[in-house]
């Protein structure tokens, strides 16, 4: 029976494998937000998305497609804004497997408990920007709730790279930058009050 506890970890896998996917997700930029470009070089493909998609119990469902894709063993959810947390364990990071339940992980994520006397929200609920990738990290996730939007970005030495997009795109509506401007599939994109600017800078950090 795998267990959910305060420290995040929804599945029983190795420290190694937790460690190698909380490494994964610390490849994002922290000090750089939308439009600059959050990924290292490596990763490409960008594919945005509706960041409530990142939130909802169906998206449990696409991290386990995506880690048995890539051969892996369990995927990471990290709060970037709740700084100070090194190891993979604590509050600041979230850790699931192939049999972790959809209501353990939505009862992390919509959550509202105190922890050590103080009130924690759920992450479903913040306005944080989070990270999320597997211990593999061939897909490699970015989300910014305060601009409702995320980004999935893919390795382009992943031997099964066009796999892995495809099921991104279908699973959570992920289109191109440039179809994002275009289609109401990302509302925030199509914002008549978004400046020119804006748009064009993020062409130029996702449009690859």
């Amino acid at each position: 029976m795998w267990e959910l506890s305060r420290r995040g970890m929804l599945a029983r896998v190795s420290d190694r494998l937790v460690r190698e996917a909380r490494s994964n997700c610390d490849l994002i930029s922290t000090s750089r937000r939308f439009p600059e470009c959050v990924f290292p070089a490596g990763w490409g493909s960008f594919r945005l998305f509706e960041s409530d998609r990142m939130f909802s119990p169906e998206f449990l469902g696409v991290l386990k497609s995506l880690v048995a894709a890539e051969a892996g063993g369990c995927a990471c959810i990290v709060n970037l804004d709740e700084s100070g947390y090194p190891d993979a364990y604590q509050l600041g990071a979230l850790v699931v497997g192939p049999e972790t339940s959809a209501s353990s992980f939505w009862e992390v994520l919509g959550s509202i408990e105190t922890v050590c006397g103080q009130e924690r929200i759920g992450w479903a609920l913040t306005a944080d920007r989070f990270a999320c990738a597997s211990d593999r990290g061939d897909v490699l996730f970015y989300c910014e709730k305060a601009e409702e939007l995320a980004v999935a970005a893919f390795r382009e030495s992943a031997s099964n790279h066009h796999e892995l997009v495809k099921t991104v795109e279908s699973s959570l509506q992920a289109v191109r930058v440039v179809d994002a401007f275009a289609l109401p599939l990302v509302p925030n994109l199509v914002d008549p009050g978004m400046s020119s600017e804006w748009r064009e800078r993020m062409c130029a950090s996702y449009g690859a």
